[in-house]
Parts: structure tokens; C-alpha cells; sequence
């Protein structure tokens, strides 16, 4: 089409005229945008399923190119592509050709189903080589998604459900990673982002609810065991600060269990085998040469009160008179 303003930048129109339906776009130099659509829809590789239906059931002769609106400023080409967009409404396909609902952006795209199978199959099996994940992880690093982007994450995940393959995939990952020893450095990454971390009485319910019922296999004990001994063996007991006892002592002060938490730790003190006499000794030894430290004269003061009104009352219900 000859056109004498062409090689200039601004919003187009492609019509097929049968039908009177367009496709809109925008460029810095629309002849050869025109050209580059031509050369997609005659190899039938045009990104608009429905202009390339029409363009072979009817072909080029069909359709017209027209400029709605010339664009100077090449960095509000976008916007007025967008305004167009909102304008003549091209994505309804009783109007037009129009894929996509923002201009310059996949938003708002809608795959079909065999599309996707499409993609999938492609992407199945694929291998990511080690360079790809170094550029990956150094592209993601330090990134902090949003608390709204988790959410809608968390709720995109629950709804997939995973077929066996899958579920074989990830229990055959986990035997794979099964003895292995984290990074130093990616343990204390991960200590030091969860330190201080309270989670919400949500969460903790949640964590509570899936765990109920769980039972570790005799394998899962024995590691937590052997965990445990090399943890005294290589970090010795922690001595805490007068600071930080006094605030654990504030923090712990007036909770009360509740019946049911009373009710487990019984039953869990029923379960619990019977101390060895060797560690019966141990404990006593240790009682025997620990030094205690002096008792502050608030806390004497406090406990002498406190014997004073127990005696008190002994001999208040002592004195009373009996009924028999």
C-alpha cells in the first residue's frame, strides 16, 4: 500500500473488509510493520489466530491498512495504542482481531487447552544446564516477592492437582537429597531470616493441625536422636544473660496451660520409660555441684510473705471448729 506518511510512527489499523473487523497496532515505522504482518500471515505463523484465518479464507486483496492517529513522541506510542484499544475494543471477536487486552503486554492472555498442552510437552523432560541455574539464581537473588503476590501463589498451587508422576518425582528427590550436608552458609541464611519470626496464632494452628497424629518411624527418632547427642557433644549448654533470664522470666510469668496441653504432658510423663539409675545419678551429681546463685533480697522478702500466709491459714483451719 502506498502512503506517503508510512515511515512514520503512530497507531494503524489492518480491516478486513467483508467483515468490517480490524486489528490494531503500533510502531515507530509502520510501512514496515505492514510488511512484517504481510510476510507472518502468507508462512500462516501470524500471532492473531483469527486475521490469519481470515487472510487465508479470503486473502490480501481482502484487507486494507489505515493510520488511526500519528505519534510524535515515541514514548507515549504505548499509551495511545492503549487508548485505541479501549476505544474500538479489537479483542471482542464480534469487533476485532485483537488478542490481547493491553497494549505491549501478555496480560490478560488466554491460553487454550491445546496450547498448553503444547508447551507442556515441550518443556517436559527438559534439563536446565548449570550455567542457566547460576543466571537464574543470581537474577533472583536478594528478591522479596510481596505478602499479596504469596498469597496468590499459595492459593494457584492448592488448586493443581499433582498426578503420580509428579508425587514419584518429588519422593524420588527427596531419597536423592537424603543425607546430604546444607551449605554452612545456607544454614545460616536461614537461621538468621527466622530469627525473631513469630508466626500468627493462624499459622500456628495450621502447623498443629498437620501435625496431629504424625508418628516418626523408629528411622526418623534414631537421626533425631544421634542429632541430639552431637549437638551437646559440639554446642555446649548455653549460658544466658541476667537480661535475657529476665525477660524470659517476664514473658513466662502468669501463662497458664490450658487443660488440654495439662492433659498431653500427663500422658506424656506416663509414656516416658523409667529413669535409669545411672541417669538418676548423673542428675544428682550435677544438682550436688551446681552453684547456685544468691537469692536476691526482693525474692526473700517475696517467699517469706508468702510462707507467713500459708502459715496463716494452716492455723486459721486448725482453729475452726469440727462438725464431728
Amino acid at each position: 500500500m502506498n502512503h506517503p506518511n508510512l515511515n512514520l510512527s503512530g497507531i494503524y489499523a489492518i480491516t478486513h473488509l467483508p467483515s468490517g473487523l480490524y486489528y490494531v497496532g503500533s510502531s515507530i515505522k509502520i510501512a514496515k510493520r505492514w510488511r512484517e504482518h504481510q510476510c507472518a500471515l502468507r508462512k500462516g505463523t501470524h500471532h492473531a489466530p483469527r486475521l490469519q484465518k481470515a487472510w487465508i479464507k479470503d486473502g490480501q486483496e481482502s484487507f486494507a491498512l489505515s493510520v488511526l492517529e500519528y505519534v510524535a513522541d515515541l514514548n507515549a506510542l504505548i499509551s495511545c495504542e492503549q487508548a485505541w484499544i479501549d476505544r474500538l475494543r479489537p479483542c471482542d471477536p464480534k469487533k476485532g482481531f485483537n488478542m490481547l487486552p493491553f497494549a505491549d503486554s501478555p496480560k490478560g492472555r488466554k491460553l487454550s487447552a491445546e496450547a498448553r498442552a503444547k508447551m507442556a510437552a515441550a518443556n517436559r523432560g527438559r534439563v536446565v544446564s548449570a550455567e542457566t541455574r547460576e543466571k537464574l539464581r543470581a537474577a533472583n537473588k536478594g528478591r522479596k516477592r510481596s505478602a499479596e503476590t504469596r498469597a496468590r501463589m499459595a492459593a494457584a498451587q492448592s488448586k493443581i492437582p499433582r498426578s503420580a508422576a509428579s508425587i514419584a518425582g518429588i519422593l524420588r528427590s527427596t531419597e536423592e537429597r537424603k543425607g546430604q550436608k546444607q551449605d554452612p552458609r545456607t544454614v545460616a541464611k536461614r537461621a538468621a531470616s527466622n530469627r525473631g519470626k513469630v508466626r500468627s496464632e493462624e499459622a500456628r494452628q495450621k502447623l498443629a493441625k498437620r501435625r496431629k497424629g504424625c508418628k516418626a518411624s523408629e528411622e526418623t527418632r534414631a537421626n533425631l536422636r544421634s542429632a541430639w547427642e552431637r549437638r551437646k557433644i559440639n554446642h555446649p549448654p548455653i549460658s544466658h544473660s541476667a537480661d535475657t533470664k529476665r525477660r524470659m522470666s517476664e514473658a513466662a510469668k502468669g501463662r497458664k496451660k490450658s487443660e488440654a496441653h495439662c492433659a498431653a504432658l500427663s500422658a506424656a510423663a506416663r509414656r516416658k520409660p523409667p529413669m535409669k539409675a545411672e541417669t538418676r545419678a548423673k542428675i544428682g551429681l550435677a544438682t550436688r555441684m551446681r552453684v547456685r546463685a544468691p537469692v536476691p533480697e526482693e525474692s526473700k522478702s517475696r517467699m517469706r510473705a508468702a510462707q507467713q500466709a500459708r502459715w496463716a491459714r494452716t492455723k486459721a483451719q486448725d482453729s475452726q471448729p469440727s462438725l464431728f
